[in-house]
């Protein structure tokens, strides 16, 4: 968790930013704090008064907008005077659901990096997906121990049972050398960078699939880096002597087996096999 900023300043107004739901959640979080920062705010992910709350919700599951919800309430509650922006999945699929005092902007997944157009001049209405990636939502609030890096959004997948297809769009991937880039700033100060996305295993490089590339042209930098949940039709040994020959990789990956019945597969429209993860 971000502990607050220090600033000499004691009279700046102060922000609290929080983060529902997946590691993509997280990076984009830290990326308005960092913006927040540079204008001037104090920023904080405490749960505390604050003049302005940052709600990047959630909606992978009834739950998690139930949730995404119930925070906006909790936040107002701490400060009745306070004003709230809210973007994210939850909004993304349904912006009228945060319609409620004190809360002064609602947006999607879209314009995250608008943070500070979107305090002067509220909007109660989502930006369209870009066509490829935004690689403006950058430059994460820095940590000493585990940063995050953002190296693809949406997804391509469409199994019967996820919404965020529709709440994220489709895949794009992020740019290779402006991955890099931020990859060797982080390094400089964070001892382990976790590579994130919607569907990681859709990375490309020169529209090739390039997850393993990537991560291997990481093998110099002072940080571990990890990975997290891959789809299975990535699993090559192409793919897996890359990791192997990247010292600095943490040797541990999840592979997501929703059912081990073929046609529960089929009707969740997985595009595997069980047979086929096995192998």
């Amino acid at each position: 968790m971000l502990s607050t900023m220090q600033n000499d300043k004691k009279s700046l107004k102060k922000a609290c930013l929080i983060s529902l739901g997946c590691k993509v959640n997280k990076y984009e979080i830290d990326c308005m704090a960092t913006i927040l920062n540079d204008a001037g705010w104090q920023v904080t992910t405490e749960h505390e008064p604050a003049d302005l709350y940052i709600v990047n919700t959630c909606a992978v599951t009834n739950e998690g907008e139930k949730k995404s919800r119930q925070y906006i309430s909790k936040l107002s509650s701490l400060n009745p005077d306070s004003k709230i922006i809210v973007c994210g999945c939850a909004s993304e699929n349904n912006i009228e659901q945060f319609k409620k005092p004190n809360v002064i902007s609602v947006i999607g997944n879209e314009g995250k990096e608008r943070i500070l157009e979107l305090i002067d001049n509220p909007r109660f209405e989502k930006f369209e997906f870009y066509p490829k990636y935004n690689q403006d939502v950058k430059n994460p609030y820095k940590s000493q121990t585990r940063a995050y890096l953002k190296i693809q959004d949406g997804c391509n997948n469409f199994c019967s049972y996820c919404l965020i297809p529709y709440v994220r769009g489709r895949s794009r991937s992020r740019d290779f050398e402006d991955i890099m880039n931020e990859a060797k700033v982080l390094s400089s100060n964070s001892s382990e960078i976790v590579l994130t996305g919607i569907d990681m295993s859709s990375f490309k490089i020169d529209g090739e699939l390039g997850l393993g590339k990537l991560v291997y042209a990481m093998r110099n930098l002072s940080s571990r880096i990890r990975i997290g949940s891959l789809e299975v039709n990535i699993i090559t040994p192409e793919f897996l002597q890359y990791l192997k020959n990247t010292p600095n990789f943490c040797p541990q990956f999840h592979l997501s087996l929703q059912s081990g019945s073929d046609s529960v597969l089929k009707r969740m429209n997985r595009h595997y096999t069980s047979g086929e993860y096995l192998e």
